[in-house]
Order: C-alpha cells, then structure tokens, then sequence
C-alpha cells in the first residue's frame, strides 16, 4: 500500500462518527478523577473518542490547544470543587493542523479526507498526526513536549493503566521501561483481552528483580 493511501485509510477510519455506544467502553475512566487534580490521559489515538466522551459528560478537559498549541494549558490545575481531564495525545489529532514550523492550530470541524484544510488567510495547513511507520519523526514541538510529559508523569506515577496498547511503538514503550526502573513504586495494569504477550514483551526489557504479573477476568 502507497504511502498516501494508507494516510488516507487511516483518516477515513478515524473519521467514522463517534456515538454512545462506540465510546461507552470508555466511561469508566472518569470513575478514576478527583475534584481538585488534573486526571492524565496519554492517548495514541488520533479520533475523537475521548473529546466527545468528555463533552457529553460535562467534563471540562483539555488537550494543550485554546484554539492554538500552548503546552501550559496541560499544566492546569482545577479548582478545589472542579475536574479536568487533561489529554495528552501523543501521535497528534484529526482536528489538529501545522501552519508552519513553529505555529499549531486545533480546528474542530469534521476533517477533510485530503489531510489539510485552507485557513482564514487561505494559507493551507496540513493535519497534525504520526501515521503508522516503524519510526516516527517526533521531533516536531506537541510531540516531543507531549512525550516529554509522558515520561515526567510515569516517574511520580503509581499506577500506569494501558487500555488497549500492544507496546510495539519504540518511544512509548522505551518511555515506559524507563520509568518502571527509576520509579520502584510503578505498577502497569494492562487491560487487554489477551495481556500476557505484552507483558512478557515488557519483562523481557526489565532487570531480573522487577517482575510484572498478570490476571484475567
């Protein structure tokens, strides 16, 4: 498959309408927020699955844009009676565009199937997303600050919950082996139908002394 069309199949799939059903499975992540603390959410998932989750329960959130990229937004804190949900989408967003090197706008309208749209100024700008590749260039600013965040959270993190990851992306899983060898209080919980290949893909990776388990319901 060439290039061009896998990008388009993936923005296809990705654009499918998200529903009640398609993201209830979802909705027991705000059962782990608390009033008065950011609840971070990694994702690697380009749709807008988590957004509309939040929007349609009334879940102030945020993913670093207000319309454009500014990471202090992902260091908000809600007030003492409030929540947030604070997404860090680590591959980047259907909704998010690149209008140059150094300036990135979220436009949150049904994406075009062509990866770019024309902006006010009728200056084009190309979506914002890693695609599929054995290597990802990560070096552009969301990227490289957003899995910068990741790897500060998993250091003072407790628990590490992974919903649906397979641990095959270098960066994440790199990130993530790093952390469960600097922070001994690290627990992964993988939630998976099938979790023991990926934690065995983990143990592998890890010094004798740290073992990783695993359970099935």
């Amino acid at each position: 498959v060439a290039e061009d069309e896998l990008r388009q199949l993936v923005r296809r799939l990705c654009s499918k309408p998200v529903t009640r059903r398609t993201i209830g499975y979802l909705k027991p992540l705000l059962d782990f927020m608390e009033r008065g603390q950011p609840f971070n959410v990694f994702s690697l998932n380009y749709d807008m699955a988590i957004e509309t989750l939040a929007e349609r329960e009334d879940i102030p959130y945020t993913d670093g844009f207000q319309p454009y990229w500014n990471p202090e937004n992902l260091e908000l804190h809600p007030a003492p009676a409030d929540k947030l949900l604070v997404l860090h989408k680590l591959h980047g967003s259907l909704v998010w565009y690149r209008r140059d090197k150094r300036r990135y706008v979220k436009v949150p309208v049904d994406p075009p199937n062509s990866g770019w749209v024309e902006y006010f100024d009728h200056q084009n700008a190309d979506q914002l997303m890693l695609y599929p590749a054995p290597t990802k260039d990560s070096s552009e600013a969301p990227y490289q600050y957003l899995l910068d965040r990741f790897r500060s959270c998993l250091l003072g993190a407790q628990i590490l919950v992974a919903v649906g990851y397979s641990f095959r992306d270098e960066a994440i899983t790199g990130s993530v082996l790093d952390a469960l060898n600097m922070n001994p209080s690290l627990t992964v919980l993988v939630v998976d139908p099938c979790p023991e290949q990926s934690l065995r893909r983990l143990q592998s990776e890890l010094p004798a002394h740290r073992t990783l388990g695993f359970g099935t319901t």
